[in-house]
């Protein structure tokens, strides 16, 4: 799948990976950025961002918290920013 997010959200495209289960890796780009969300049955595994104001990835970069949690935080921090 491929196609601008001027008519979705990242958010709203990953709620609907997660929830039917979905495989594969989620890239995002913008200007000189790069960003990576690795699903694995719905679940995200890991996550990178890469490009002009991108940290060194830690050692470990394996996501450690459960999806729906991570998709509740991202959803407060869209409400909050609004």
């Amino acid at each position: 799948m491929a196609g601008s997010l001027e008519t979705i959200k990242p958010l709203d495209l990953m709620q609907l990976f997660c929830g039917a289960n979905k495989s594969g890796v989620l890239i995002l780009i913008r200007e000189n950025e790069r960003g990576e969300i690795h699903l694995n049955k719905g679940e995200i595994y890991d996550a990178e961002v890469r490009g002009k104001d991108s940290l060194p990835p830690p050692e470990e970069a394996a996501v450690n918290a459960p999806t729906q949690e991570l998709i509740l935080a991202a959803a407060q921090r869209t409400d909050e920013a609004s």
